[in-house]
């Protein structure tokens, strides 16, 4: 697959390049789990 893609035009392989870190990056946070966190508000002074 790195041959392919060696032996694209280098604007065809930037546009995968980038389409491959927009995939990514959207994969990691499709399965990124929230945490259940409350908020405790200790008044003034609290730091």
């Amino acid at each position: 697959m790195h041959k392919q893609l060696a032996e694209l035009p280098n604007d065809q392989q930037a546009e995968i390049e980038e389409a491959a870190r927009i995939l990514r990056k959207a994969r990691a946070a499709d399965d990124h789990t929230l945490l259940p966190l409350t908020v405790i508000n200790r008044g003034q002074g609290a730091s």
